[in-house]
């Protein structure tokens, strides 16, 4: 007997699908993100903490080097990132506004000049880093 779910408006598995179906238009899913950034660390807690943290560990970060997180949400991962690797190069992306402020905020909790680190991108128009890169942990997608 297969299951399904519900999660915001998503249904997975239902009639036989294995995955969820693209429900929100390109246009759309910044505006969802940005949304979201307010309750995103409660989900992000709840559903991705081990994860999240065998990530970090299999990414075996070490300071000094040039790093680059693609989709950092509120940046969760990013600041254990940055606390690991305080005299390297750090860079954390997103195509959220409202993800990369709490994202920043996390990061100040850390160091002031560290706040550049996280900036507004999207993928399809991401420019060519200027460092060349040690690691690059992979982010944990959620629809």
């Amino acid at each position: 007997m297969r299951r399904s779910f519900s999660f915001w408006g998503f249904t997975c598995c239902q009639g036989g699908k294995e995955a969820l179906d693209a429900r929100v238009s390109q246009k759309d899913i910044v505006p969802l993100y940005d949304s979201l950034s307010g309750v995103y660390d409660f989900w992000g807690t709840l559903a991705e903490s081990r994860a999240r943290k065998r990530a970090i560990e299999l990414a075996d970060i070490k300071d000094g080097q040039n790093i680059l997180e693609v989709a950092v949400g509120t940046g969760l991962a990013f600041y254990e990132v940055v606390r690991r690797n305080r005299n390297g190069q750090n860079l954390g992306i997103d195509i959220s506004r409202g993800m990369l402020d709490k994202a920043r905020k996390r990061l100040g909790k850390l160091s002031q000049e560290k706040l550049s680190g996280a900036r507004e991108f999207h993928p399809r128009a991401l420019p060519k880093p200027d460092m060349n890169l040690s690691t690059h942990p992979a982010p944990i997608v959620q629809p």
